[in-house]
């Protein structure tokens, strides 16, 4: 059984079609990413799994059931709006929402108190979030999407205003729940956030699934070349370094002092590449490499440059 499963789910608003006949399933225990361009239809996809949106079109199944009110204590949601009582402090908010899921008030207190000391938010949890910033709201949205340790979460751009401490510590912590058979889909056009935690990805182009799979699977299937880089202290005939097997391509700046290498090979054309650069008596200052990644899978199946990779 799929803990999530949506069959030729369409949506449209005004005649404008924002997805269009998608499937997807999402399996007990994994990280799945929506990843795509601003406008491409992943939140509202999102939505519609959180039966915030209903679809015009298709069937969403949630946990074996058709969805309603019975699934929703076991999901788990964080949006890209957050939606607080300022006048109440982030404790009081964050307690409602525990409460409404069902916990007891001594579960609600543990949780609440582990889930603001992890997200460094317990100094600032007894003041009105009226005063709070941008992050530490984020932050509140976090707690109130996790205290009831959800068999599914939703998550759009859930990184977005955390600081790098933040950041480490949510990735941390979603990889532990799915350990526990949880399971957790993000929307997001962050191409590294996508690389460290999907176990599956599926691209979104236009309201439509266009490419689905493993992050390694995905680059695999580009058959790209690695991306070698050298910073030479001093010119060489850097064009006798074509004679290496593992070399396709070779580029060089005006000077001859930084070279541009393609190869196949990755990593492993490194090796031959240094020692024809000694054989010509030359000496490396720098030297970089970079495999291709998912944000290259992204732009050769979307034309898209609308992704962040930062």
């Amino acid at each position: 059984m799929y803990i999530a499963e949506l069959k030729s789910v369409s949506k449209s608003y005004g005649g404008n079609k924002v997805l269009d006949d998608i499937d997807l399933n999402i399996e007990e225990g994994e990280i799945f990413v929506l990843l795509g361009a601003n406008g491409s239809g992943k939140s509202t996809l999102l939505r519609i799994m959180a039966t915030l949106l209903k679809s015009d079109s298709g069937e969403v199944s949630l946990m074996g059931t058709e969805g309603g009110h019975e699934v929703l204590r076991d999901i788990g949601m964080m949006f890209d709006h957050n939606s607080h009582w300022d006048k109440l402090t982030g404790y009081e908010n964050a307690w409602f929402f525990a409460i409404r899921y069902g916990l007891s008030q001594a579960e609600a207190s543990s949780r609440l108190e582990r889930l603001l000391s992890w997200i460094d938010l317990g100094e600032k949890s007894h003041h009105a979030v009226a005063g709070y910033s941008y992050g530490m709201r984020r932050k509140l949205s976090l707690i109130e999407a996790l205290v009831h340790n959800p068999r599914l979460l939703l998550m759009d751009e859930p990184s977005m205003g955390l600081d790098y401490s933040s950041r480490l510590a949510l990735y941390s912590e979603l990889k532990n729940r799915t350990r526990r058979k949880n399971s957790v889909v993000i929307a997001t056009n962050d191409v590294h956030e996508a690389e460290i935690l999907a176990d599956r990805v599926a691209l979104i182009k236009n309201g439509k699934i266009i490419a689905s799979g493993s992050p390694s699977m995905l680059i695999d299937s580009l058959g790209a070349s690695t991306s070698i880089e050298l910073t030479l202290t001093y010119p060489i005939p850097w064009e006798r370094i074509k004679e290496v097997k593992e070399v396709e391509g070779l580029d060089a700046d005006d000077c001859g002092m930084k070279l541009k290498i393609s190869s196949r090979y990755g990593q492993e054309a490194i090796v031959p590449i240094v020692k024809k650069v000694n054989d010509l008596n030359g000496l490396i200052s720098e030297i970089s490499v970079r495999p291709p990644n998912l944000g290259d899978v992204f732009l050769k199946f979307t034309g898209e440059d609308q992704v962040d990779e930062t």
